[in-house]
């Protein structure tokens, strides 16, 4: 079977529910958010949010996108999100963590992320081979850059 990325928001892939937290703008409980159980299509997602998720669908690798957190300002615009983005589909390797800012722009240096994991891959079994992720890393990697020249 050929790699794919599944991006439908209506399809059973993004069924899981995920965490929401929406500042209440409550005086009385200032740092307190509602917590809350959530599924993707119950979000009014961010335009550069939704862009994003396109760019990481034209990865021709299967990849795993699983959203953790969702937070909502009090107009319920999304003003940040939490998900792990993982190659080949398995949570049960160390990956490098890729962090996004809520307007879906890369916020960590990739390129010294990716020296460090290569080192850490010939040391410990829970790295996969970096051979076996690279395409999936340097899509991301021309996405920064992308990001980047825009501003």
């Amino acid at each position: 079977m050929a790699p794919q990325a599944i991006f439908e928001p209506e399809s059973e892939h993004f069924m899981d529910e995920f965490n929401i937290y929406k500042d209440d703008d409550n005086e009385e409980n200032d740092n307190e958010e509602d917590e809350k159980s959530g599924f993707f299509k119950d979000i009014n997602w961010n335009h550069n949010i939704l862009e994003l998720f396109e760019e990481i669908k034209k990865i021709k690798q299967d990849i795993w996108i699983q959203i953790l957190t969702v937070y909502l300002d009090k107009n319920d615009n999304v003003s940040g999100i939490e998900f792990k983005i993982t190659p080949e589909g398995s949570f049960y390797h160390d990956y490098i963590s890729v962090h996004f800012d809520k307007e879906g722009k890369i916020t960590n240096d990739l390129k010294e992320d990716i020296e460090t994991y290569k080192e850490q891959d010939e040391e410990d079994d829970f790295y996969l081979d970096f051979k076996v992720i690279k395409k999936f890393f340097q899509t991301l990697m021309n996405l920064q850059n992308k990001q980047k020249n825009i501003n």
